[in-house]
């Protein structure tokens, strides 16, 4: 089995982060590729989930994880387990996957892609670790100072920018 490509796509609440990870699967599906996503939730407390049905119920009788599945849906509802991202890659990775989209985990060491609108975030985001691109509405040339070489791709073309550079990293 090929390994997946892991890539992040960071930024600062209300960036655009979500916006720009559903652009960019739309763009590989185009393309031919499967991608999977895991998603920092970020907003405090517990992602939401559906109280009354029965993979909640079960959680609430004290199962470790539930899992549900339907006419070929699955999904799976786990509760007191801090895992790690590495973990939460391996678990998307039983998908068979070409592309790993993470969404957050600004502090995590993967190729990333920052969102950044403005210079102060700018210098923020500057400070991440394996930066391969930044997406702005600035102008390309005020990003330098901050993201050097690094590829500087304007909001509107990025989810092409994007996907493309990605999968020229699963090849």
């Amino acid at each position: 089995m090929v390994k997946p490509v892991v890539f992040q796509i960071v930024g600062f609440k209300n960036s655009g982060k979500t916006t720009l990870v559903q652009a960019v699967i739309r763009k590989l599906q185009k393309r031919g590729f499967a991608a999977v996503t895991i998603k920092h939730h970020g907003h405090g407390g517990k992602p939401d989930v559906l109280e009354d049905k029965d993979t909640s119920l079960h959680m609430r009788a004290g199962a470790l994880a539930s899992l549900a599945e339907g006419e070929g849906s699955i999904l799976i509802q786990a509760d007191r387990l801090d895992w790690p991202l590495e973990r939460l890659i391996q678990l998307m990775s039983a998908f068979g996957p070409d592309i790993i989209l993470i969404e957050g985990y600004k502090k995590e060491c993967y190729p990333k892609a920052v969102i950044v609108r403005n210079l102060e975030e700018a210098e923020d985001l500057s400070r991440l670790d394996n930066i391969h691109a930044a997406v702005t509405p600035l102008l390309p040339e005020d990003m330098h100072p901050y993201f050097g070489k690094n590829l500087v791709w304007s909001s509107s073309e990025a989810a092409d920018k994007l996907a493309a550079y990605v999968i020229s990293l699963s090849q």
